[in-house]
């Protein structure tokens, strides 16, 4: 049915309205002379019917021996549609011009999509793919997805598995990460004490404890030894491992001054835009920025029918800024200590268990300065490796 259809759109047909004493007649005349005839249907005393164009002409021989009178009510097809623009120039180079555009443009690379398990920068996977001479615009002849796949594993240490699959004229690239490797600590060590505390737990997976729990350390103590020693006056040698939760007294502190360089706005933002297309950007701007400023960059890509085309809009904001050196209240100041000090908190007590906190402020003379003294649960243990000497006797 849809072949049909595009069948008449390219020959051209025409909508007729037949009226008269017999209508009929008419259409069974136009049967025997095999004008084929569709979408009959009466209207009153006339007849409502579709017919070729080029049949058209040769009813006008025996209309009047049916007594029918003929008006076309509508012209349809890509004939009649030429026709009407045959003196618009610029419609037909435009139409021609799409015609090849749909016609060479699907041999060509529009879009390329990188999907990560996370452990792999997608950034870095384009690079190396534009550096393989993948990027939009490459032909698809020339991508050949096996090779590709082969060298982006080598040229990647981090990607332990690739694919390059081209679904048309998008390419989709599936990268997954090299999982690391846990290797087996080597040689003998001790577990030293990080910072000072009370042990609350003890987990001792190698080596012997020399702490309990409710002991009370400093840094730099010993609390699990990697040299066990037996009854029998045999020494053996292990590499300790295990985990020391203690209750330790963390304090955090940063400070704020009162006269603080900023960076204002001092003028009005200068817009540049740039077009691109297949890897090819167009300027649409003439001159530079000069001076200092505040960059922002935005990219549309050209999208129709929910497909990504290889054309997109870049519309760059420049804001001219300057260095000025600006007074704050004390209140001022408090409220950004508070906030430095959140972010040097997660900082410092990174894999700590925060059981409670007291905060301070202490205005200055040239600034405020902010302490948090935290009580925190956390592993104070780390392995040391244990020096061991032998001593070996020649016999002579």
């Amino acid at each position: 049915m849809i072949f049909v259809r595009l069948l008449r759109f390219l020959m051209g047909y025409v909508k007729l309205t037949v009226s008269g004493k017999y209508p009929e007649r008419f259409l069974n005349l136009c049967a025997n002379r095999g004008i084929r005839v569709w979408n009959s249907r009466r209207r009153g005393e006339s007849i409502a019917c579709c017919l070729f164009a080029r049949d058209y002409k040769t009813l006008r021989a025996f209309r009047r021996d049916c007594g029918v009178t003929l008006r076309i009510r509508r012209k349809c097809g890509l004939p009649f549609f030429c026709h009407r623009y045959r003196r618009r120039a610029g419609f037909l180079c435009g139409a021609a011009l799409f015609c090849a555009f749909l016609a060479v443009m699907p041999r060509f690379v529009w879009s390329i999509e990188v999907k990560s398990d996370g452990g792999v920068d997608e950034a870095a996977v384009k690079a190396t793919l534009a550096d393989m001479g993948l990027t939009v615009g490459t032909p698809l002849r020339q991508i050949d997805a096996g090779d590709m796949r082969l060298q982006l594993a080598l040229r990647m240490p981090e990607v332990s598995w690739a694919a390059i699959n081209d679904d048309g004229t998008a390419v989709t690239v599936e990268v997954r990460a090299v999982e690391p490797k846990q290797e087996a600590p080597t040689g003998y060590a001790n577990l030293i004490a990080r910072r000072e505390g009370q042990v609350t737990a003890l987990t001792v997976r190698s080596g012997s404890a020399v702490v309990r729990v409710g002991d009370a350390v400093v840094a730099g103590q010993l609390l699990v030894s990697g040299t066990e020693q037996y009854t029998d006056g045999r020494t053996v040698f292990r590499y300790s491992d295990g985990e020391v939760m203690a209750e330790t007294r963390r304090v955090v502190t940063v400070s704020v001054p009162y006269r603080q360089t900023v960076t204002a706005d001092v003028g009005e933002p200068i817009v540049r835009r740039a077009a691109s297309a297949f890897g090819l950007t167009i300027p649409l701007y003439v001159g530079d920025v000069k001076g200092s400023y505040r960059r922002e960059v935005e990219r549309r890509d050209l999208v129709i029918g929910g497909v990504t085309l290889p054309v997109s809009l870049t519309t760059a904001t420049f804001t001219p800024v300057r260095d000025k050196t600006v007074t704050l209240t004390e209140q001022q100041a408090k409220d950004r200590a508070a906030a430095l000090l959140k972010t040097e908190m997660a900082l410092q007590l990174e894999g700590a268990e925060v059981l409670e906190s007291e905060i301070t402020y202490t205005p200055g003379e040239d600034g405020v300065t902010a302490e948090a003294v935290c009580v925190c649960r956390e592993n104070i243990a780390y392995a040391e490796p244990l020096a061991v000497e032998t001593e070996s006797a020649d016999k002579t």
